[in-house]
């Protein structure tokens, strides 16, 4: 018995795609840009990072001004961003969402750097700084 399978192939410069075609539905969705749950589900989880798994958000505000030692820290890439995520020493309820500062210092850091972090924390101070515009944002001390 012969069998129909639709397939689909995409060349891109550097990257060739197979696979089978979608179903109406699948089509359809794709179409409207609608997610199952499922795909939401695998989608955020792909966002999250393992310290950040039994903890919840907690809020920058509460550590501006006090020095805290970071004992884990890495990028979340969303579609149009980059966060730099933490956690810090005597909370392990939580987990906190740098601002612009301190992610831009977490993109230089090489696989080393990580390492050493883990394994010796790394001291900073938070403060409220205004830029010449008048855009408060959140500053880091290094201690």
């Amino acid at each position: 018995m012969k069998k129909h399978i639709d397939i689909y192939i995409i060349m891109t410069y550097n990257n060739i795609e197979i696979g089978l075609r979608p179903n109406a539905r699948e089509q359809q969705a794709q179409k409207e840009n609608i997610m199952s749950l499922a795909d939401k589900k695998k989608a955020f989880k792909g966002k999250r990072v393992d310290f950040m798994e039994g903890r919840e958000s907690g809020k920058m505000a509460d550590l501006i001004g006090n020095e805290v030692i970071i004992t884990d820290i890495d990028i979340i890439k969303s579609r149009k961003d980059e966060y730099a995520v933490f956690i810090i020493k005597g909370d392990d309820k939580h987990f906190y969402f740098g601002g612009a500062v301190l992610t831009n210092f977490v993109k230089t850091l090489t696989e080393d750097d990580f390492d050493e972090v883990r394994r010796d924390g790394m001291a900073v101070k938070f403060s409220r700084a205004k830029s010449q515009d008048g855009f408060t944002y959140t500053n880091v001390d290094f201690l």
